[in-house]
């Protein structure tokens, strides 16, 4: 058997998503996620911003500015745009249903990976 890597990074696309929506410099954030080592693949969970505010605060006793419904209808489209402009540079980004069974989109991944690792 033939061990593999595979690095999750939660941080170059959800930076590209949140940035533009909250106070700082969105610009830098994009020049810096920008010098980062492009992934063989980047999976995103797509999720109605309901059903992803109602898993947020299922998971979280606290709670924080991200979860107001408003807000996260902007970060689904945030999310959107930052797809489209990792599509553009080249990066291959795979959107799956993440209201699926848990057991289908593992297994989704899994097909996913497989194919980059042969």
């Amino acid at each position: 058997t033939v061990g593999v890597d595979v690095v999750p990074d939660p941080f170059t696309l959800s930076s590209l998503a949140y940035q533009p929506l909250t106070p700082g410099a969105p610009a830098w954030v994009e020049a810096v996620t920008g010098r980062a080592v492009a992934p063989a693949l980047t999976v995103f969970l797509r999720a109605r911003p309901a059903v992803a505010l109602g898993r947020r605060r299922a998971a979280s006793l606290d709670p924080e500015l991200y979860e107001a419904d408003a807000f996260q209808a902007r970060v689904a489209r945030s999310y959107a745009r930052a797809i489209a402009r990792l599509r553009a540079a080249g990066q291959r980004v795979e959107v799956l249903d993440g209201e699926r069974p848990v057991e289908d989109v593992a297994r989704r991944v899994y097909s996913l990976v497989s194919r980059l690792t042969g």
